[in-house]
């Protein structure tokens, strides 16, 4: 009969190592021993040197994973020690970074076969051995009861990470989604760069009202009959006569409605008699050597005389004969501008051309292929009447720093039609406005100034007329 079986000794101190005895019995296997506690990650010690192979331990808990070391020298070979016990199944640890693949160590020696230890007190009945050696063929025994499952063996460690697979083609587009509720409102976004400085705006000059005779310069603002006006140019003309000199900035308003009569005055004295008045006899218009007697009165040149004694004098150089009775009055305001006449016919326009490709000199004179100092010898005429609306002036290269210019000669007699180039080192031809009316068989010819020598590569210049 079995007996019972006893309790559980405490564990025994570790004997020193034995002799070698010979190869014990193959003893029972031991009971599973409790799991051990995870201890804490230590510190990544210096490298060792190799010591000993130990007793193989029981397989703790999965510690946290530490730094990847530095590859260690290959080993030397140690000598087989003596076989473990299967330790229980610790828990699945995280995977450790892939190390690098080490180098292929010796082969060892085959190690001595160990002593027989001593036989140890029957243990309690452990988890089922390992498969031990085909014995002898036995009896067949009675069929015995099917075993309890055994454990699951650990999880192996995961592969290695695949290649990243082709990517898919993509699918159908889903249907438009519905428009989500408006966001609150951003926060104030940054100041914004300041923008380019902007363009130079135009200065007026007020010069109140206008006066005759007075030069006014570009820009001068003037008022004038109840309306203001800009001039686009120098000039001392009537601005409501001259548009061409004058813009309209504002026209005067009209009148506004009359008002209401106000209420009648009180009547007011009667006054004195007035002493007698003296007759006038009115003789008309004063004629030379007409006779006039005291009190008549006459008009001349804008206005009127009494005669004070008998004579036939001008009555407006003998103030002892005549007195003035009314002085002619200061010429009235001119009238507003008429509206504009209607478009005349369109005249034909052309061209007159004064060219030459010699050098020409200071004041000398140009016509059709060469210059000199004669403008008779070196002028054109034309066939009909016509009016000169500009002029284009080209010394054809940059010359020397200083002002050339080109007047139009009719008869022999400058005009007003001029193109000037102000520097002829950054500009070589111009053009001018003109207004000039020239007759049937005017001789024209054009004088050339410069105060920088002759113009080797000689000139051009060219009038735009309209027949008339």
């Amino acid at each position: 009969m079995r007996g019972e079986r006893g309790e559980k000794g405490d564990k025994g101190e570790r004997g020193e190592k034995g002799s070698k005895g010979d190869k014990g019995d193959k003893g029972d296997r031991g009971e599973k021993g409790e799991r051990g506690e995870k201890g804490e990650k230590g510190d990544q010690g210096t490298k060792g040197d190799k010591g000993d192979t130990g007793e193989p331990g029981c397989r703790g808990l999965p510690g946290d994973i530490g730094p990847k070391g530095d590859k260690g020298d290959k080993g030397d070979r140690g000598c087989k020690g003596d076989k473990g016990e299967i330790g229980p199944s610790g828990e699945k640890g995280c995977p450790g970074a892939k190390g690098d693949k080490g180098d292929k160590g010796e082969k060892g020696e085959k190690g001595d076969k160990g002593d027989k230890g001593d036989k140890g007190d029957k243990g309690d009945k452990g988890d089922k051995g390992q498969q031990g050696a085909t014995g002898p063929q036995g009896n067949v025994g009675p069929t015995g009861p099917p075993g309890t499952q055994g454990i699951m063996g650990p999880q192996g460690y995961p592969g290695d990470e695949g290649p990243k697979g082709d990517t898919g083609s993509p699918g159908p587009a889903g249907p438009q989604g519905p428009m989500g509720p408006t966001g609150p409102k951003g926060e104030k976004g940054d100041k914004g760069e300041r923008g380019p400085q902007g363009i130079q705006g135009i200065g007026f000059t007020w010069e109140n009202t206008w006066q005759s005779g007075q030069n006014y310069q570009v820009n001068d603002v003037i008022y004038y009959n109840g309306s203001s006006y800009i001039a686009i140019q120098d000039n001392a003309t009537n601005p409501e006569l001259n548009p061409t000199n004058w813009h309209l900035v504002a026209l005067k308003g009209s009148n506004g409605d009359i008002g209401q009569m106000g209420p009648a005055g009180p009547q007011g004295p009667v006054g004195s008699n007035g002493l007698n008045g003296v007759s006038f006899i009115w003789r008309n218009t004063w004629t030379v050597g007409t006779n006039y007697n005291p009190n008549d009165v006459v008009y001349f040149n804008g206005s009127s005389y009494i005669c004070l004694a008998s004579t036939n004098s001008n009555p407006s150089t003998s103030p002892d004969d005549w007195t003035l009775m009314c002085l002619k009055g200061a010429t009235g305001p001119e009238g507003p501008q008429g509206p504009i006449g209607p478009q005349g016919p369109s005249g034909d326009r052309t061209f007159i051309v004064f060219a030459t490709s010699e050098s020409v000199s200071n004041n000398d004179f140009v016509g059709c292929g060469n210059s000199s100092n004669s403008a008779l010898r070196n002028s054109i005429v034309i066939p009909n009447n016509c009016v000169v609306n500009k002029i284009s002036f080209s010394i054809r290269e940059l010359a020397g720093v200083g002002q050339y210019s080109a007047q139009l000669y009719i008869n022999g007699n400058p005009s007003t039609v001029s193109a000037v180039i102000p520097d002829g080192s950054t500009a070589f031809k111009v053009n001018a406005n003109a207004n000039q009316l020239l007759s049937e068989l005017d001789e024209l010819s054009i004088q050339i100034t410069t105060n920088n020598g002759a113009l080797s590569q000689g000139i051009s210049v060219t009038l735009s007329v309209v027949i008339t």
